[in-house]
């Protein structure tokens, strides 16, 4: 289909230009506009999303009892993923956790806007008032905007904050010929890793980098973990970054180099972000030769209790008490932390001193010698504090509390008087009811004979018997409705007399 119109032909060919730009939505064309005189060079670059750097670390111990080092080495995995190679390239890595978003900036976006009539003309639509007070500052002079203002004016605005300097690049240790140099320093929120010469990847490839090779301090510990093994505790190590700038997460691999023997690999671990000057602690294997017995044991104590307006307040302290029971290898010594999961609202308050803390657990720790057996016990303790009406305290509330033992004297008493006062009540209307009972069935008992009568002639013996019976029983119900309306007095006397008491608590 041709047309013959050479402008609707233009503009059919445009259009339709244009709806197959709008078929490539992740692909635009950039024009870039260059203002001056004379020959340049003008240098255009642009960012890419890139996969995430990783980093693995390699971890050899000193078998040797008491030795305070490990050789610490680490490395940079970084992968080409751009499609193109790498040629001569600078390459810096930071680790961080920095806020990051993506936004679609080829989308369009229109803002929705309210629809109002039309305006005529002698028509206007002013918008509506919500009211407005004056701002004045307090008599005294402590208005927030007074207060702000004479700061500013006695001591004028506040300095600016210091710059931000990166600390020095700590030392390299000696590397392998032909190694890259990388120089590292740390700044607020991260580490930065600065390679020394440029680098060659190919597209598809990764390269390996070292970031550190040094000796680090290291104590080697067992790590009691109730929630990954209820018996044995973890071969662990406790790092500590001595270094000039923090060491980012990766897995860590452990081997253990003894003399006169080939390095062994012993285990992997997990390394979270170690800030320099910080501690971690990497576990990496199962110490089944030490054996730890857990038992646990919870109880509530009651601390006081007191009497207000008609409600009792008891104040009493939930206690959880855990008992270790370790007994150590045959041959060799063990230094070891216990870890207690924390409990909501709990405190730990024994032992007093010697206890790590961080946001899950409480560390305790212990040592135990060849062939040992030590017993470790802590309590935790949270504060219970409950308030009851007291005339909703049942029996047993009420036995329990004047039962304490060291429990204020003046509170049992009044406990006491009060189950006292609670039990005539129960017995004057248990009374009532037992009347009320007996008077149930001397009616039922005078249907009875009203039944017989009916049935029997009326000058007969029997029914001169069954007449004189249902006589005696409404002589009967007339005395047994006076004590019931007596046993109901002395009922509502009763529950006067508790609520007085209670009153005066």
């Amino acid at each position: 289909l041709k047309f013959t119109d050479e402008a609707i032909a233009a503009q059919v060919e445009r259009a339709l230009e244009i709806v197959a730009q709008s078929h490539a939505k992740d692909r635009r064309s950039l024009k870039l506009h260059s203002t001056g005189d004379g020959s340049r060079v003008v240098r255009v670059a642009y960012v890419v999303q890139a996969p995430l750097w990783k980093t693995a670390y390699r971890l050899t111990l000193d078998p040797t009892a008491g030795a305070a080092t490990a050789a610490l080495q680490g490395w940079a995995v970084i992968e080409n993923m751009s499609g193109q190679d790498w040629k001569d390239v600078e390459l810096t890595l930071v680790s961080g956790s920095p806020v990051t978003f993506r936004q679609a900036l080829y989308a369009t976006y229109y803002v929705e806007r309210p629809e109002i009539p039309v305006e005529v003309v002698g028509h206007i639509l002013p918008g509506v008032d919500t009211g407005a007070s004056s701002y004045k500052a307090m008599a005294d002079g402590s208005g927030t905007g007074a207060a702000l203002l004479r700061s500013m004016a006695a001591d004028g605005p506040p300095p600016p904050p210091p710059p931000m300097v990166a600390a020095a690049p700590s030392p390299r240790p000696e590397m392998a010929g032909g190694a890259v140099e990388v120089a590292e320093a740390e700044a607020l929120t991260q580490v930065v890793y600065t390679f020394g010469q440029k680098v060659s990847v190919g597209a598809g490839q990764s390269l390996s980098v070292p970031i550190v090779n040094r000796k680090v301090p290291a104590e080697r510990l067992s790590v009691y973990q109730p929630e990954v093994h209820a018996v044995h505790p973890l071969a662990s190590v406790r790092l500590t970054n001595d270094g000039n700038s923090g060491l980012p997460p990766g897995l860590l691999t452990l081997y253990e180099a003894a003399p006169g023997l080939p390095v062994s690999y012993v285990g992997d671990a997990r390394l979270a972000a170690l800030p320099a000057g910080e501690q971690r602690l990497v576990s990496y294997a199962l110490d089944q030769k030490t054996r730890i017995d857990a038992a646990q044991e919870s109880s509530s104590i009651f601390e006081q209790g007191s009497f207000s307006q008609g409600v009792f307040t008891a104040v009493s302290r939930a206690q959880q008490r855990y008992r270790y029971k370790i007994v150590g290898p045959a041959r060799e010594d063990r230094k070891l932390v216990i870890e207690i999961p924390k409990l909501y609202g709990f405190a730990l308050t024994a032992p007093e001193t010697g206890v790590e803390e961080n946001d899950r657990v409480w560390r305790l720790g212990a040592t135990v010698g060849a062939g040992q057996v030590v017993e470790v016990a802590a309590t935790a303790e949270r504060p219970l504090r409950s308030s009851q009406a007291v005339s909703d305290l049942n029996d047993g509330q009420i036995a329990y509390y004047s039962g304490l033992d060291g429990a204020d004297p003046a509170l049992k008493a009044q406990f006491e008087t009060l189950a006292g006062l609670r039990r005539t009540v129960a017995d004057k209307a248990q009374e009532g009811e037992a009347l009320a009972s007996r008077v149930d069935a001397l009616v039922e008992e005078q249907s009875r004979l009203r039944d017989n009568l009916a049935a029997i002639p009326k000058d007969s013996d029997l029914y001169r018997r069954y007449l004189k019976k249902l006589d005696d029983q409404e002589t009967a119900i007339e005395t047994l409705q006076a004590g019931i309306a007596k046993a109901r007095d002395e009922a509502a006397a009763a529950r006067q007399a508790l609520g007085d008491y209670i009153a005066t608590l």
